[in-house]
């Protein structure tokens, strides 16, 4: 076995197909570091004190007009209900105006004297004003104000650890790795992988390999396992080889980041049957205290083993297409066809109600690992199918399936030269 896994691996060295897929994603990793570094540099641009403290200002103006206004329409109210509202209202605009003066005073103090304002006071800042909104809101669905409360806890949690929020914009290895598996690279693995793979067994259906499987004592079914393991081995090698690439180039680049930074993940939800949407239909909540906080380090170890099994899935699939069709050409296009058809479905699946029920046994519906970490997929889809355990077990079928009618017809196959 690992004498034929060897030989595998010398053949798909020489072939050009190899580095084509290598270099491909090297160049569209490279594209993505480049674009987040630009995307940091705007970002540090417009959140100087200065364009900051002119925000705030027109914050501070727009809240100013919409008092008056609220100060006339007690003036002219005649409604005891609707005065206490309008009351009530206006205590809230004028502590947010308190609050506002307080940012912008700082800011005026931090501008004159060219000093940085304390991430900390920010976050403390920010901290209190989602207290405040929290408990004087009263329209916010359920659903949202668990979500809020959610992320106030979060934020609570930095403080306490000294650790500086993540705005998303950050130019950081561990943040830029959860940033391009999440948005982008998910789309692109299974093409890299299915042109990788598709012709392993397809493009060797010729009379002088046929030949030659018939005049040595090979099992068939052992040939067909040392390519499967070969493409496996060598797609993850390729994709993860790439993204520690990007990793340590962000890194030295920028910064690496914390390794402790909290991550939240497997947040629950279910259907709330006693309140009901504009259609009639039950409303979607999150499962209080179901979020799981892990160590940033944690949870990119998580990712990297479901992505690893998402690849093995993926392979497990474009290496059953290249059995079924002797011609390498079609079954690369086939193989192409399927996942990307496969991925664009799993991508519109959201706005499609009608076809969750089906893209929730496709694994590639399954691809952006931290939206499905994360349970970001549930509410997309709005089915409480789209959960991490459903999806690794599709995987697993998936991968099963495909190996095994690979095998069956590998083995049972006629060979005809």
């Amino acid at each position: 076995m690992l004498t034929l896994i060897n030989n595998e691996f010398k053949k798909l060295i020489r072939r050009k197909k190899t580095y084509v897929v290598l270099l491909g994603f090297a160049a569209i990793m490279a594209l993505l570091v480049f674009g987040k570094y630009k995307d940091t540099q705007n970002y540090e641009k417009w959140n100087k004190p200065e364009f900051k403290l002119e925000q705030l200002k027109g914050s501070s103006a727009h809240m100013k007009v919409r008092l008056e206004e609220v100060e006339k329409l007690i003036a002219n109210s005649t409604n005891e209900g609707e005065k206490a509202k309008l009351l009530k209202e206006k205590e809230s605009y004028e502590r947010n105006m308190q609050g506002l003066s307080e940012s912008i005073k700082r800011l005026e103090e931090s501008v004159k004297n060219g000093v940085k304002v304390d991430w900390k006071v920010e976050l403390d800042d920010r901290i209190k004003n989602m207290e405040r909104f929290i408990e004087e809101d009263n329209n916010t669905p359920d659903r949202y104000r668990v979500q809020q409360q959610r992320e106030l806890n979060n934020l609570k949690t930095l403080r306490d650890k000294g650790i500086k929020p993540l705005s998303g914009s950050e130019f950081e290895g561990f943040s830029f790795l959860v940033f391009s598996l999440r948005d982008v690279i998910f789309l692109l693995i299974p093409l890299l992988i299915v042109v990788l793979v598709s012709d392993m067994v397809s493009g060797e259906c010729t009379p002088p390999t046929l030949k030659f499987l018939l005049t040595q004592p090979l099992k068939r079914g052992k040939v067909l396992a040392a390519k499967f393991i070969t493409s496996v081995i060598a797609s993850i090698v390729i994709i993860f080889s790439v993204q520690l690439i990007s990793f340590l180039v962000v890194g030295l680049i920028g910064s690496f980041g914390s390794a402790d930074y909290p991550m939240q993940y497997g947040t629950k939800y279910l259907f709330d049957m006693t309140k009901l949407d504009e259609m009639n239909n039950p409303t979607l909540v999150e499962v209080v205290g179901s979020t799981k906080t892990i160590a940033m380090s944690t949870y990119i170890f998580k990712m990297f083993l479901i992505e690893g099994l998402f690849i093995l899935t993926t392979c497990a699939f474009g290496f059953m297409l290249s059995v079924l069709f002797k011609s390498s050409m079609i079954s690369m296009v086939v193989s192409s066809v399927s996942v990307f058809g496969l991925t664009i479905f799993s991508l519109i699946g959201s706005r499609m109600k009608s076809i969750a029920s089906v893209m929730q046994n496709i694994f590639l519906s399954y691809g952006s690992i931290p939206n499905l970490m994360d349970g970001n997929y549930v509410t997309s889809y709005n089915n409480l199918a789209f959960t991490l355990e459903r999806g690794l077990i599709v995987m697993v079928i998936w991968t099963v399936v495909s190996y095994i009618i690979a095998h069956f017809v590998f083995t049972k196959r006629d060979i005809l030269i």
